[in-house]
């Protein structure tokens, strides 16, 4: 069981390797921008471990004394409705399908309806089947909005 807590400096290191590769899955090496948006995901990684702002949250996932993962999520006004918007998640491929990735959910969700949020909202979606039929198990609908009863609500 993974221990989900606020991000610490020994992070730094496994969370820019982990923003770099839920990066590179995406990039076509062939694209001459790609150099450039991998040295904008390792500055990201920079930016949000110590991120202070109140609507937004980095998470990391801790197994034993190694970080396996992390999830990214903001809040938002949009139309006089709060909502909570899961940016990224991302697990180490060794600890996948161990339950790591729900923790991670879990624990945004928590802080999203601490913030009370009227919805949330994946805004990371994915081609790969392995992601989505991760996303769709913990209550995502197809169009990304978190639904665990049908109802599309939190």
């Amino acid at each position: 069981m993974a221990i989900i807590r606020e991000p610490a400096e020994k992070d730094l290191m496994h969370i820019t390797k982990y923003a770099v590769e839920n990066t590179w899955i995406s990039i076509d090496s062939s694209e001459p921008e790609g150099a450039e948006r991998l040295r904008k995901r390792k500055e990201w990684a920079a930016d949000h471990l110590f991120n202070e702002h109140s609507d937004q949250r980095l998470l990391v996932a801790e197994e034993g004394d190694r970080t396996v993962g992390y999830v990214y999520g903001e809040t938002a006004e949009e139309d006089g409705r709060t909502v909570g918007k899961v940016k990224e998640i991302y697990v180490d491929e060794f600890y996948r399908r161990e339950g790591v990735g729900s923790e991670l959910i879990q624990s945004m969700f928590k802080w999203m309806r601490d913030k009370d949020v009227d919805t949330i909202e994946n805004m990371n979606p994915s081609d790969d089947e392995r992601a989505q039929g991760f996303l769709n198990s913990i209550g995502f609908s197809p169009d990304g909005i978190f639904s665990p009863d049908g109802k599309r609500d939190v």
